[in-house]
C-alpha cells in the first residue's frame, strides 16, 4: 500500500512538474496556426519595385540602338510575353517548402542547377552594381558641374573615381550590415520616389516642348541591331529571384496571377512611356543615361 502511494505521489508530482514546464507553450502549435498571407496588392507592388530599376535609365537609348520605336516595341511585346510566361512557370512549380529562388531551382532541377543558377545570380548582382555606380557617377558629374563648375575636375579630390568611392562608402556601404531586408524598405522609398519622378517628368517634358526638329531612326541599320535591344528590356523585368518568396506569401494561385498581371500592366505602360517619349524629345542623340541629357 505504501507503495503505491508513494507511486501516485511520484506520478502526480510529474504531472505537475510537466505542466509547469508546459506552460510557456502555445496552446495552438505553430504549424496549426493560421499562416498570415500577403495581399495580391502588396505583391504587385513589390514585384515593380524589384523589376523597375537602371533599365528605366537606358531604355530610350537601347530603343535608338534596335532602330526605332515600331521594331523596339515588337520585341518589347515578345519579352513581356516571355516574362508573364516565367512568371507563370514559377508560381505554378513553387510550393510553401520553396523560400528563395535558389531552393526552387534545387528542389524541381536538382543540385546542379541550382550551383549554376547560384552562379549566375552572384554575376548579375555584380553586373548590376557596377550599373549603379556607373549611374551615381554621371549623376555626380552634374552635381559638381553645377556647385563647382566645369573645371572641377581639376581637382584630384573630385575626381569622378574617388567621388563614387567616398559617396558609396558614406551612403551605401553602412546599409550592408543590416541582417534583415526590413531595414532596407526605408532607403527604398527614396529609389522609389526617384522611379516615379522620372516615369512623370519625362513624359512632362516631351508635352510641354514638343520638339519638331528630332531626327528618329525608322528602321534599324542593321538586321543585327534588333537584338540589342534585348539585354537591356530582359534587365528591366528582371524580378523573378524576388518573385519566389512573393508567390509563396500569397494565399492562392488567383492571387498570383492578379500580381503578375497588374505589376506588368504598370511595368509596361512605365517603360513605353518613358522609352517612347524620351525618344521623341532626344533622337538619335539621347545618351545612355537619359538623365544626363538636359
Amino acid at each position: 500500500m505504501q507503495k503505491r502511494k508513494q507511486e501516485n505521489t511520484m506520478s502526480v508530482q510529474s504531472d505537475i512538474i510537466n505542466l509547469v514546464i508546459n506552460e510557456s507553450e502555445p496552446l495552438i502549435p505553430p504549424d496549426i496556426k493560421k499562416k498570415s498571407h500577403m495581399s495580391w496588392i502588396m505583391a504587385a507592388g513589390l514585384l515593380v519595385n524589384a523589376a523597375m530599376g537602371a533599365g528605366l535609365l537606358n531604355i530610350v537609348k537601347s530603343y535608338n540602338d534596335a532602330g526605332g520605336i515600331m521594331i523596339s516595341s515588337i520585341l518589347h511585346a515578345i519579352v513581356v510575353i516571355l516574362v508573364i510566361g516565367s512568371y507563370a512557370i514559377i508560381f505554378i512549380c513553387c510550393d510553401q517548402s520553396t523560400s528563395s529562388f535558389e531552393t526552387f531551382v534545387l528542389i524541381k532541377c536538382g543540385k546542379i542547377w541550382q550551383r549554376v543558377s547560384s552562379i549566375c545570380i552572384i554575376l548579375y548582382t555584380y553586373g548590376l552594381s557596377i550599373t549603379f555606380f556607373i549611374i551615381i557617377g554621371d549623376q555626380l558629374d552634374r552635381f559638381l558641374t553645377f556647385a563647382v563648375g566645369e573645371h572641377y575636375c581639376s581637382h584630384w579630390y573630385l575626381d569622378r573615381r574617388i567621388m563614387i568611392i567616398a559617396t558609396s562608402m558614406v551612403f551605401v556601404f553602412p546599409l550592408c550590415f543590416s541582417k534583415t531586408m526590413k531595414f532596407l524598405r526605408i532607403p527604398s522609398m527614396f529609389g522609389v520616389l526617384a522611379i516615379i519622378y522620372v516615369v512623370i517628368m519625362v513624359p512632362i517634358q516631351y508635352f510641354l516642348h514638343r520638339p519638331t526638329d528630332v531626327i528618329i531612326k525608322k528602321h534599324p541599320e542593321s538586321w543585327t541591331d534588333i537584338f540589342l535591344v534585348l539585354p537591356t528590356m530582359c534587365f528591366c523585368y528582371q524580378a523573378q529571384i524576388n518573385a519566389v518568396p512573393v508567390f509563396v506569401s500569397l494565399k492562392t494561385r488567383a492571387d498570383c496571377i492578379k500580381a503578375t498581371l497588374v505589376s506588368t500592366i504598370i511595368l509596361v505602360a512605365s517603360y513605353c512611356s518613358v522609352a517612347i517619349c524620351g525618344y521623341l524629345t532626344f533622337g538619335i542623340t539621347v545618351d545612355h543615361d537619359i538623365l544626363v541629357r538636359n
